[in-house]
């Protein structure tokens, strides 16, 4: 679930603050008396940041589906006139633009994982290792999100949970997974 965390710090990064702060705090805190007739279902920042902290999603899904749900609750209980709804599509052209980002990171990582490597058990040159470390490091995000991925999962020693970077000794991994990560390179220039 590190996407999450990362698209969760993009989303209360402060240069969105003009549009996304009405979706910091539970609008209970605001004292509208009707919101709890009209919204069943209250969703807001805080929230999800809280149900990330006790693991409560248990896919990306699921946290996609309580980002859009703050908007829409916000579509919901306001006129279609009101500034807060300008607000809201802006916020939701930034969540739909880090989701994008998810679902690309998914992508890569379920297509390079199902990929069968016809390669031999030769280890990699230092030099070669050098070259893909290099070319990783040049990725645009989706693809570095895969390739964090790639690495929790087949070398989970190697990355810390919590980390927001890793450098890593490309030595220490697997030359199966050193393949995989060639493959996301490789997919890239093409």
């Amino acid at each position: 679930m590190d996407i999450c965390e990362k698209i969760y710090r993009e989303l209360r990064n402060k240069r969105h603050n003009k549009f996304a702060y009405i979706f910091y705090e539970p609008v209970a805190n605001l004292n509208l008396p009707d919101y709890d007739q009209i919204i069943k279902k209250p969703m807001d920042l805080d929230t999800i940041r809280a149900k990330l902290d006790r693991g409560a999603y248990n896919t990306t899904d699921e946290f996609a589906e309580d980002l859009r749900l703050c908007i829409s609750n916000c579509r919901l209980y306001n006129p279609p006139d009101d500034p807060v709804i300008v607000m809201a599509n802006q916020f939701e052209r930034l969540v739909e633009q880090q989701l994008k980002l998810l679902e690309t990171a998914k992508e890569e990582e379920t297509h390079v994982d199902n990929a069968r490597f016809d390669y031999e058990e030769t280890p990699m040159s230092r030099k070669e290792m050098l070259k893909l470390r290099n070319e990783i490091v040049a990725l645009p995000d989706e693809k570095l999100l895969a390739v964090v991925n790639i690495l929790k999962k087949h070398e989970p020693k190697l990355v810390p949970h919590d980390a927001e970077e890793v450098d890593i000794d490309f030595s220490d991994i697997g030359l199966e997974t050193l393949h995989k990560l060639k493959k996301i390179v490789d997919k890239t220039k093409k």
